[in-house]
């Protein structure tokens, strides 16, 4: 019942933005719903932004919904994005006031691999001994 819940929150409010995000990914404890180095869709990101740059890259390094088990009627699903990563460059084109994202170059499914795997090694930040 637990996932089929969060599979509608995430369908109803997350989908829209993030790629292939089901709870089959995901991790459950204790009511919490974890998700590691999700993709963001930047071509939804990039229309509903509008911002004067070509997003190239987004990931969320981890997605945390929360579910209230115990009082799923009187608390809120709480969700939290840590470590959010989005590359954008300036556009090789404008068309209509906008930046093109068909002139920039897609990266590669190796350098993707390359950059997936590096951003799973890297630490969070605050974590360590200071």
């Amino acid at each position: 019942m637990t996932a089929s819940i969060v599979q509608g929150i995430l369908n109803r409010y997350l989908q829209k933005y993030l790629k292939n995000v089901t709870t089959e990914h995901a991790t459950l404890w204790g009511g919490e719903l974890v998700f590691k180095n999700v993709e963001l869709r930047l071509d939804v990101l990039q229309e509903e932004l509008g911002l004067p740059v070509v997003l190239t890259r987004g990931f969320i390094q981890e997605l945390k919904v929360y579910l209230p088990v115990a009082n799923l009627l009187r608390e809120n699903i709480r969700i939290s994005l840590s470590n959010v990563e989005v590359v954008a460059q300036t556009p090789k084109t404008w068309e209509g006031g906008r930046p093109s994202a068909a002139s920039t170059p897609a990266p590669s499914p190796k350098q993707s691999e390359v950059d997936r795997a590096s951003s799973a090694a890297v630490a969070p930040a605050g974590a360590g001994g200071d």
